[in-house]
């Protein structure tokens, strides 16, 4: 999936600033979740 530890990490925050984006426009804490987690299974899902 990821070549390098470095670039799980990068790609790591680069969820969270999702996550909290999602945050701060008002969702829930769960409902951000949600989203993250379908973008982050958008990306891993082989094509």
């Amino acid at each position: 999936m990821f070549d390098t530890f470095s670039e799980a990490r990068q790609h790591a925050a680069k969820m969270r600033e999702f996550y909290d984006a999602y945050v701060s426009q008002g969702f829930s804490d769960e409902q951000a979740m949600s989203m993250v987690l379908i973008l982050l299974a958008g990306v891993v899902t082989p094509r």
